[in-house]
C-alpha cells in the first residue's frame, strides 16, 4: 500500500486551512497497520503546523470513495483509526467531504458514525462529485 498516494496533504505550501486527501481506493487490508497509523498521525500533525501557521487551528479533508472494494474495507481499524483520531486530535476537523460513497458502505458508516459526537458528524457532507466550490481545492476555512 502506498501511503504517500492514499493519505496526504493536498498543497503543503498552502496558504490558510490545508486539505487532507484520503484516496479510499489505495486502501489495502493488513495484518500490521503501524505503519500507516504513523503516516496519518504525521500528516494530520503537519496539517495542524500549516493550519497555525497561518492562523488557523484545523484541517479539511476530501475523502475520495471511487474504486473502494469492500473486500479491502477493515471495519476493526477503522473503527480504531476514528477513536485515535477523536483522541489524539480533538476538534481538528473543519469539513470532511466525502465524494462518491458507495451504498453498500451505508452499514460500516452507520456503525463508525455510532463513535463520533454529534458536532463530528454535523462536519461530514456527503457529495455525488465534486461541486465547483471544491473543485478550486480550497485553502480557507469553508
Amino acid at each position: 500500500m502506498d501511503f504517500n498516494k492514499l493519505f496526504y496533504i493536498y498543497d503543503p505550501e498552502t496558504i490558510g486551512m490545508p486539505t487532507i486527501i484520503l484516496n479510499a481506493c489505495y486502501f489495502k487490508k493488513q495484518k500490521d497497520y503501524t505503519g500507516l497509523l504513523v503516516h496519518i498521525l504525521d500528516v494530520i500533525s503537519k496539517s495542524l503546523l500549516i493550519s497555525q501557521k497561518n492562523q488557523y487551528s484545523k484541517y479539511n479533508m476530501l475523502v475520495y470513495m471511487e474504486g473502494i472494494k469492500i473486500a479491502d474495507v477493515d471495519l476493526g481499524f477503522f473503527k480504531d483509526l476514528v477513536k485515535m483520531l477523536l483522541e489524539t486530535f480533538p476538534n481538528a476537523l473543519n469539513k470532511c467531504y466525502i465524494i462518491n460513497f458507495p451504498a453498500v458502505l451505508r452499514s460500516i458508516y452507520n456503525t463508525i458514525s455510532g463513535i463520533l459526537d454529534k458536532e463530528t458528524r454535523d462536519k461530514i457532507v456527503f457529495m455525488k462529485e465534486i461541486n465547483s466550490k471544491l473543485s478550486r481545492m480550497p485553502t480557507v476555512d469553508w
